[in-house]
């Protein structure tokens, strides 16, 4: 499942969003996005199946959006070392 999310400049989640269609009837025309402020950064990525059945707010609260690479990924906030956990 592909997915959006909008972090800060350290890869903290802010906003988590599935692209599709709007309403009841996916009709392939009508679509929402999201635009990120200054210093946010919008990431379209694949969730991983292991985590599609996660809450959402787990998910806020456990993961960051590693920003390093060609790929941007999800990575369990314990495993994250920088400057927001004390380097």
């Amino acid at each position: 499942m592909k997915i959006q999310v909008v972090t800060d400049a350290e890869g903290r989640i802010l906003s988590i969003h599935q692209p599709g269609d709007i309403g009841h009837s996916p009709s392939g025309i009508g679509r929402a996005g999201i635009v990120a402020a200054p210093g946010q950064r919008v990431h379209v990525m694949d969730l991983p199946k292991a985590l599609q059945d996660k809450p959402i707010l787990e998910l806020h609260q456990q993961y960051l959006v590693r920003l390093e690479g060609n790929s941007p990924r999800l990575i369990q906030a314990k495993e994250y070392k920088g400057p927001l956990q004390g380097e």
